[in-house]
């Protein structure tokens, strides 16, 4: 029997694809109390935070067990009571906690990376976000603030390697989640933003913290992010460090003097030689895409840019505004797509908004395809476009260097499809 639980941005529970219907709200309310305790709770506990009478307590949990049909859901041992185990065993709370532990004791940068993103692709919003009594609004922020501590982490790692793009959308993502995560991480961005030619958005940026700042804590910023912000805008020299760190922000000193090997303490040359490469790479991108004529050959070239240099043939972009110029009925055959495996052309599918909605059981299995979605647009408003990108086997395993590539990309991109000649007037 297999069962999966989604308690992040929505709760839903499937049992050998089958969605479970809840008839009694206080029933599933009892699940998820007992889900949010896997070392198990007692039964005055648990009548408490449900609020309900003693006597109705038998009642509810056999009205749990018909909801699963599962007559051993729920368990009793020295007083406390418990799921069944096999009920701990996919629940995405538990994966993201799980993989976070695995990031911290990873022995080397790319591994905990991995594990980071590992963990933030299964946070896909507040846990529980129906749920209003205490104990869900404790495991609800203490789960928001590891997630933001994962985006921070993610993006000091990047920054520590000059990957300022991943840098970037780690840091808004995770201040997006959380905007009192750090003020120091506000004029991170600002700064990261700066560097890479943004100065609008990094002014942008400062304008909606400001704007929060006084209406949800009835306060101003504190005098440096002001300070930074008057120097941002009127264009004049602004001290920039790395992010989470007092140091200096790497990319100017790559662009200044390259910076020091800290083994060898001899000048990084290999970096700066990368650096370089890596930016001969993006501006041949930059040139076909911005030549491309239609939407299938700027699609065929981010499609064969991307097989090239991250191993994958399994890469698909495909509009999602209505205003962006592009035929409606585009299909992964479009782009070359004849004779993928039918679980990537499902993933896509399935992943697609646009496409009609089908039933837990109706949803293909692919879980030896790895799947992700990049949202292509300015920041804060609807997406353009949607990059598809799916790996089959775990040989191709993201590394960061990827990671900093894609995100370089989805900013291309988000450039190109902002001209005039790509949307509708």
């Amino acid at each position: 029997m297999q069962r999966s639980i989604t308690t992040f941005g929505q709760q839903r529970i499937t049992v050998d694809g089958r969605v479970v219907l809840w008839t009694a709200p206080v029933a599933q309310r009892l699940f998820y109390l007992l889900l949010a305790h896997p070392d198990g709770t007692t039964r005055n506990a648990l009548i408490h935070q449900m609020g309900v009478v003693e006597n109705s307590f038998r009642v509810i949990q056999h009205r749990l067990r018909q909801a699963l049909g599962h007559q051993d859901a729920v368990m009793e041992r020295e007083g406390r009571y418990f799921l069944a185990p096999a009920y701990y065993q996919n629940v995405d709370y538990l994966l993201f906690e799980d993989a976070l532990r695995r990031a911290k004791c990873a022995g080397d940068r790319e591994q905990r990376l991995r594990h980071l993103y590992e963990a933030m692709s299964l946070y896909e919003g507040d846990f529980l976000p129906d749920y209003t009594d205490d104990w869900a609004e404790e495991i609800r922020t203490t789960l928001r603030a590891a997630y933001v501590r994962a985006r921070m982490e993610a993006a000091s790692l990047h920054c520590a390697a000059v990957e300022c793009h991943s840098a970037v959308r780690n840091l808004a993502t995770g201040l997006a989640s959380d905007p009192l995560g750090g003020e120091q991480f506000h004029r991170n961005l600002m700064t990261c933003l700066c560097s890479l030619g943004r100065a609008d958005d990094a002014t942008s940026h400062y304008r909606r913290f400001l704007g929060f700042i006084q209406s949800e804590v009835g306060d101003m910023p504190a005098r440096t992010t002001m300070q930074l912000a008057v120097q941002i805008r009127d264009d004049l020299p602004h001290a920039a460090l790395s992010i989470g760190s007092h140091l200096p922000c790497q990319r100017r000193l790559l662009y200044g003097t390259p910076p020091v090997d800290e083994k060898s303490h001899h000048l990084d040359l290999a970096h700066l030689e990368h650096e370089i490469q890596r930016g001969k790479q993006m501006l041949t991108l930059l040139q076909k895409m911005t030549s491309a004529r239609d939407w299938k050959s700027l699609a065929c070239c981010v499609q064969h840019f991307l097989s090239t240099h991250i191993g994958t043939p399994y890469v698909w972009l495909h509009p999602h505004c209505p205003s962006v110029h592009a035929a409606q009925e585009f299909r992964p055959e479009d782009l070359n797509g004849a004779g993928w495996p039918a679980q990537v052309t499902a993933a896509f599918q399935a992943m697609n908004p646009a496409a009609p909605s089908a039933t837990e059981s109706d949803r293909p299995k692919f879980s030896d395809v790895k799947a992700t979605i990049y949202l292509i647009g300015p920041t804060h408003q609807p997406p353009l476009a949607r990059l598809y990108i799916a790996r089959q086997d775990e040989e191709h395993r993201r590394v960061s260097s990827d990671t900093e590539l894609l995100a370089q990309v989805v900013s291309a991109l988000t450039d190109v499809l902002s001209q005039s000649r790509w949307l509708s007037r």
